[in-house]
């Protein structure tokens, strides 16, 4: 029994903040979010899922089906709406997970230092500021309150991170297969989200290789990440039953393999799963990786709010995270660090983005930015811990100064993005939809 609750990471106290965060996040968004359609593929959705449709390749069956299933809750409200809350719930869920999975972290190196290995009240706190600053980063706000399937892909990043670190913390064990399988499974499925969570892959081998190399030579973990890759991408074989019901909206009717192969790989705008890394269709840095890094400095170093250059802190501390996690464990700051930048990499290259496309990227670089926001919770937690340890002489000063910081990242995105993002009087969608039918 005393070992049961030595593995115990939270405390009590530390269950309610990080649940506590995640409301607000949510709570921010309700009052944010669209009453109604939007323009884009988000009215597309919307329709998608309240007639239990197919959308558009690659279309997103799982956001599909769970709208679809969010639709039959008896509320009061317009199903847009509802399908709208649907997404801010989602984005409040990966709030969570990132301070969750920091959590973690900060609890092994408390466990290294001989500390108790549980995480305080006060700790606690410290992950959850970081991770409510990204939960109002100008991305995720901006697709937490309308219904598309990209708020789904930092979720399954998150996901995907913890059982990562779930294996890295049991490499040694015979059956620590089973997390890689299990994330492989999420790599599979995640191609009935939007698929971008497949540019893991790359730094996932590189974290294997940092890790223990001689996973990659056992046959079980092959056979077991084959098996659910292979589950997690025969989801989309719900399509063909839904296809064959005729449904109103129904594009590329994947209603046999051949035609749902067609959908698949999204054939009607080239096919290949539109993989085409060359020619680059724009300058390399110039215009891709000078994209990312706009979406970067929006959403982790803006200045531009009311609080001026303190929108910095959310950014510094990301940085100050990865070089933390380095100082304090560095194969694992090294794996962690290779795993975003070969992320921001392969993101970069694979989406090969056009000259003359009209908007940013933005919402495909979701999953880099969750890994940056992991970065800079475990900063935040472990700087209040560090902070609180008895020796220190003093420890309200640094305390207070550490939670200051902390406070200001998220109050910053707050005060900088609330009135950009608050669309919740926005109508003219259904007012010109509406107009247009009558």
């Amino acid at each position: 029994m005393e070992d049961v609750r030595k593995r115990k990471r939270f405390s009590l106290p530390a269950w309610p903040i990080i649940v506590c965060s995640a409301a607000i996040a949510f709570g921010v968004y309700y009052l944010t979010a669209y009453r109604t359609i939007t323009w884009w593929d988000s009215s597309e959705y919307t329709l998608a899922a309240a007639t239990l449709g197919i959308a558009a390749p690659p279309g997103s069956l799982l956001l599909t089906l769970l709208g679809w299933l969010v639709t039959l809750i008896p509320l009061k409200i317009a199903v847009a709406f509802k399908l709208n809350l649907l997404a801010g719930v989602i984005a409040a869920v990966a709030t969570a997970i990132i301070a969750f999975i920091a959590g973690r972290m900060v609890a092994r190196h408390k466990k290294a230092s001989g500390m108790a290995a549980k995480i305080s009240a006060t700790t606690a706190l410290g992950l959850a500021l970081p991770a409510l600053a990204f939960a109002f980063s100008q991305t995720v706000w901006s697709y937490a309150i309308r219904f598309t399937p990209y708020i789904l892909t930092p979720l399954f990043t998150g996901l995907i991170v913890y059982l990562l670190f779930r294996w890295w913390e049991e490499a040694r064990n015979p059956r620590a297969w089973l997390w890689l399988s299990f994330a492989a499974f999420l790599i599979g499925l995640d191609f009935s989200v939007h698929r971008t969570n497949s540019l893991l892959l790359p730094g996932i081998l590189v974290w294997i290789l940092i890790r223990d190399p001689k996973t990659l030579l056992r046959w079980r973990l092959w056979v077991g990440s084959i098996v659910g890759l292979l589950l997690g991408l025969s989801f989309d074989l719900i399509m063909l039953p839904i296809a064959g019901a005729r449904p109103f909206l129904n594009f590329g009717d994947p209603v046999t393999l051949s035609r749902l192969w067609d959908y698949a790989t999204v054939k009607q705008a080239g096919g290949g799963f539109l993989f085409s890394l060359f020619p680059r269709n724009s300058a390399l840095w110039g215009h891709q990786f000078a994209d990312w890094a706009n979406a970067f400095v929006n959403n982790f170093f803006a200045a531009d709010g009311l609080l001026g250059y303190l929108g910095w802190l959310f950014g510094l501390l990301a940085i100050f995270g990865l070089a933390l996690l380095i100082i304090r464990e560095w194969r694992l700051g090294v794996a962690f660090l290779a795993l975003t930048l070969l992320t921001i990499v392969t993101t970069v290259f694979y989406f090969n983005i056009p000259a003359t496309f009209f908007r940013s990227f933005d919402r495909h670089y979701l999953l880099t930015f969750v890994l940056l926001a992991i970065a800079a919770s475990y900063a935040g937690g472990l700087l209040l811990t560090t902070a609180l340890n008895p020796s220190q002489h003093r420890r309200w000063i640094p305390t207070t100064v550490i939670l200051v910081v902390l406070v200001a990242g998220p109050l910053s995105q707050l005060a900088r993005n609330y009135t950009d993002l608050d669309d919740s009087d926005q109508t003219a969608t259904y007012d010109i939809a509406s107009g247009m039918l009558n």
